[in-house]
């Protein structure tokens, strides 16, 4: 997990907020096909539902403000 949120960041931060918001879904639904071992994308755990939910929340939230650091720096 923590493997796909540095993936996330990295194409946030060199391809910009879109891209890492379109990484973020794509990671989610791997995430989603991995978390249950059936090969489903059907979560019935609960603590793999809110890992999906913080996983979902930080690479977006992370997304978000490097593409706000990117666009807020100087250009030289």
């Amino acid at each position: 997990m923590l493997m796909l949120l540095l993936a996330v960041l990295v194409i946030s931060r060199l391809e910009g907020l879109l891209n890492g918001l379109i990484a973020t879904a794509i990671g989610a639904l791997i995430l989603a096909w991995i978390f249950p071992p059936d090969g489903s994308v059907m979560i019935k755990s609960s603590s793999d539902r809110l890992a999906l939910a913080l996983f979902l929340l930080i690479a977006t939230l992370g997304s978000r403000l490097l593409a706000r650091r990117e666009s807020s720096a100087p250009q030289s």
